[in-house]
C-alpha cells in the first residue's frame, strides 16, 4: 500500500534554497554572538541604566546562553550532525532566544514607567535580517515572527519580577 505525503509543496523547502539557509545560519550565528556584545557595549554607553542592570546575573545568563547556543548551532552545522530541515528548525529557536534576550536588555532599561521610550526595537531588526539570513516555509517563518514578536512582553514581564520595576501603562507601552 502506497502512502502519499501530507506534505504541501509549501511545508517543505526545495534543496537548494536549504543548502543556502543553513550557510545563513553562520551568518546568523556570528551575528547572534555580537548582537550580545553589542547589546551591553552600545546601550551601556547611551544608557546610563544598563550598568546596573548588566550586574544581574539573569540577564548575564541570558548573553551568555545566547552566545554558547550560537557557538553550538554553528558547530553543529559543520560537523553535519542534523539535516538541513532540522538546522533550519534549530536556527529559529536561536531567533526567538535572541529576540527574548534582546527583549530582556530592553526591558531592564524601563526604570520609570512613564518615560517614554525613544527608538525602536532590536527584535524587529534582529526579525529582519533573520527573514532575509534563513529563508523558510511560509508557516515556519510565520511562526517564527509570531514567537519573537511575543518575547518582548514577555521579556518585559521577566525583568518587572527581576528588578520590581513598576509597570508601564498601556498606552505607553503599544507607542
Amino acid at each position: 500500500m502506497h502512502t502519499h505525503s501530507t506534505k504541501t509543496p509549501a511545508a517543505t523547502l526545495p534543496p537548494q534554497i536549504q543548502r543556502c539557509a543553513t550557510d545563513g545560519l553562520l551568518w546568523v550565528g556570528g551575528i547572534s554572538g555580537s548582537v550580545c556584545a553589542t547589546l551591553v557595549f552600545v546601550e551601556g554607553s547611551m544608557a546610563s541604566e544598563l550598568p546596573a542592570a548588566w550586574s544581574n546575573s539573569v540577564l548575564q545568563g541570558a548573553a551568555l546562553s545566547v552566545c554558547v547556543f550560537s557557538v553550538v548551532l554553528v558547530l553543529v552545522q559543520r560537523a553535519g550532525w542534523l539535516t538541513k530541515s532540522r538546522l533550519l528548525d534549530a536556527g529559529i529557536c536561536l531567533q526567538v532566544a535572541v529576540a527574548f534576550v534582546g527583549g530582556l536588555f530592553e526591558g531592564a532599561l524601563c526604570t520609570e514607567p512613564g518615560r517614554e521610550v525613544v527608538g525602536i526595537s532590536c527584535i524587529a531588526l534582529w526579525m529582519m535580517l533573520c527573514g532575509n539570513l534563513l529563508p523558510n516555509t511560509p508557516r515556519k517563518f510565520a511562526s517564527a515572527s509570531a514567537l519573537c514578536t511575543l518575547m518582548w512582553p514577555l521579556a518585559y514581564s521577566v525583568d518587572l519580577g527581576i528588578f520590581g520595576y513598576r509597570p508601564m501603562r498601556l498606552g505607553t507601552l503599544f507607542s
